[in-house]
């Protein structure tokens, strides 16, 4: 029974409040209840009245009018609180499986309204309590991940019992986005380096260039003729080529070296010969059964190697 009404909320929540990248919170979006504080201050007021009632005491009736009002107006004060705020979220950084993942939130109120008080964000069981002071506020997350593949987070729960503590005003946003989680490095100290594929790593011509083998982040000495503007260009950086005689030790980085592993532990150890040969500033390729990935060096070769690996075997 639980697991079904725990199926048929999330449902209602899916339909009810859809998943988006931006929101802006209004009636529709918002729920509003009495906290512990203020379900105690209407108990107190019910008992004043009935006191009041009971021995034609004006002050006491006077009294329990005055916590309901307070009480009334609180609805008010609560609900705008939140009303109007805009919460827009975006993927910070990539993490690795058993790590972080980072997210970014911000929260912005309407020009009419500069101040939104005593926020308090709840995201995968982070909690962090904000006020948003001025045009708009950055609330930054490290959301753990457990597996590599694509990670959607939780629904983030956004509260407030401001401004006096007897309403508690809250609502859930499904963001409409995921992080790319790569395997946890595991250190290795062989190179994955098989004799086949060091021998396709040692020379990898391509149509008009016979002697070109790859590209590498740019050393200061290198000639001008060994520069790849097009490809700098387009990765914003400085890329030079690799001939077949510089690339006689470029290693091509083989699923098969690790025969015998598990999976994820072999992709553990590829990860870290990745990020490793990336640090040095070196350049390698990538062969796992069905992908393979040229040779080449820098950022954008680490990030094609990652993907491959954080997606390998995965169902779409």
């Amino acid at each position: 029974m639980r697991a079904r009404l725990q199926r048929w909320w999330q449902g209602w929540l899916t339909r009810r409040l859809p998943a988006r990248r931006e929101v802006t919170l209004d009636h529709r979006r918002i729920f509003i209840f009495l906290s512990a504080t203020g379900a105690t201050l209407v108990l107190i007021s019910l008992a004043v009245f009935i006191a009041g009632l009971d021995y034609g005491n004006n002050l006491l009736l006077g009294l329990s009018f005055l916590l309901a009002s307070l009480l009334l107006l609180s609805i008010y004060h609560t609900y705008a609180n939140l009303s109007g705020l805009r919460i827009r979220a975006w993927v910070g950084s990539p993490g690795y499986a058993g790590a972080q993942a980072r997210f970014h939130l911000q929260l912005s109120v309407p020009p009419q309204r500069r101040e939104c008080g005593a926020v308090r964000c709840v995201w995968a069981g982070q909690e962090i309590e904000v006020a948003v002071v001025g045009a708009e506020m950055r609330v930054d997350f490290a959301l753990p991940v457990h597996r590599r593949g694509w990670y959607r987070p939780p629904r983030l729960q956004l509260s407030s019992t401001y401004p006096l503590g007897l309403l508690r005003c809250w609502t859930w946003i499904e963001f409409d986005l995921r992080a790319l989680v790569y395997p946890a490095p595991l250190a290795a100290t062989v190179l994955p380096v098989s004799g086949a594929a060091e021998r396709a790593g040692a020379g990898v011509a391509l149509p008009g260039e016979e002697d070109f083998a790859g590209l590498r982040t740019y050393r200061p000495g290198d000639a001008r003729a060994q520069i790849a503007w097009r490809q700098a260009a387009r990765a914003q950086t400085l890329l030079s080529k690799v001939r077949v005689t510089e690339a006689a030790s470029v290693p091509m980085l083989d699923w098969a070296f690790y025969a015998g592993l598990a999976r994820e532990q072999r992709l553990s150890h590829l990860c870290w010969w990745v990020l490793t040969l990336t640090r040095q500033e070196r350049a390698y390729g990538l062969r796992l059964p069905g992908v393979e990935i040229a040779i080449a060096a820098g950022a954008p070769q680490q990030q094609r190697c990652l993907e491959a690996l954080a997606l390998f075997e995965l169902a779409p």
